[in-house]
C-alpha cells in the first residue's frame, strides 16, 4: 500500500501545534491521513489481532496488546508503520512541530500496533523519554486511531492533562482517521483512564510511533 499524506494540511496543523500558553505542544493531525487507507489497515489488524502479544497487566495498564516487531506486523499495516518511520514522514513532522534533527526509530521501541480490549485502560502517565539504544531523547508521540464503527458510550478517549494532573487539556475519540501528536516530556500526561466498555471482542486499535532526537 502506498501511503497518502495530505500535505496541504501542514500549515494549519503547525499553527495548532504551536499555540502558545500551553504546558506542552500538541495537535490533532487526522487531516494528514486517508480514511480509506486506514480502513484497510484496520480490517487487516482485526484479522491479526489474536496473534498480538498481551503486555503484563499492571496498575497503570490493563488488557493492552502490542506488536513492536516490524517483521511480525501484517503486510499492509507494515507499509503504514514503515512509512511513519521513514525520513519522508519525519520531514512532515519537522514541518508541523518546528523540531529539527528528528530521527527514525528502527527498533520501534514501545511503538507499532496497540490494542486494548473490554475493561482495559491506560492510566494517566508520562512516557519514558530516553532511548538508550539510540542515545537520544524521545521527542514526539504520534497516535493514529483505527476504529470504525466507534460508539461514544464505549469511552476510550485519549486525554491530555497538564503538569499538575488537575486540568484536562484535550480529548479525542479513537475513531478511524483521528490522530494526535504531542511532545514527550516529564509533564505530558496522557492516557485513557476509564475502562473500555466495548463489547467483548471489540478492541481499541491504534498505531503508535515515537520519534527521537
Amino acid at each position: 500500500m502506498n501511503v497518502t499524506i495530505n500535505k496541504s494540511a501542514i500549515p494549519r496543523l503547525r499553527d495548532e501545534f504551536l499555540i502558545s500558553h500551553r504546558p506542552y505542544n500538541f495537535a490533532g493531525v487526522g487531516d494528514l491521513f486517508s480514511r480509506e487507507e486506514l480502513a484497510i489497515v484496520s480490517r487487516e489488524i482485526d484479522e491479526y489481532i489474536g496473534s498480538i502479544p498481551q503486555e503484563k497487566n499492571i496498575y497503570a495498564s490493563q488488557r493492552k496488546f502490542r506488536q513492536s516487531s516490524l517483521e511480525l506486523i501484517p503486510p499492509v499495516t507494515r507499509c503504514l508503520v514503515a512509512y511513519l518511520n521513514s525520513q519522508e514522514f519525519i520531514d512532515v513532522l519537522q514541518q508541523i512541530t518546528g523540531i529539527g534533527e528528528l530521527h527514525c526509530d528502527s527498533q520501534l521501541r514501545g511503538g507499532g500496533i496497540h490494542a486494548i480490549g473490554r475493561g482495559g485502560y491506560l492510566k494517566l502517565h508520562t512516557d519514558f523519554n530516553w532511548h538508550p539504544a539510540l542515545n537520544m531523547h524521545r521527542r514526539l508521540n504520534l497516535l493514529v486511531y483505527l476504529n470504525e464503527p466507534w460508539d461514544t458510550n464505549w469511552r476510550g478517549e485519549v486525554e491530555l492533562w497538564d503538569e499538575t494532573v488537575e486540568h484536562r487539556l484535550f480529548s479525542l475519540e479513537p475513531r478511524l482517521g483521528n490522530a494526535l501528536i504531542f511532545e514527550t516530556n516529564d509533564i505530558s500526561y496522557h492516557g485513557h483512564p476509564d475502562p473500555l466498555e466495548t463489547p467483548e471482542g471489540i478492541y481499541r486499535k491504534s498505531i503508535a510511533m515515537y520519534t527521537p532526537k
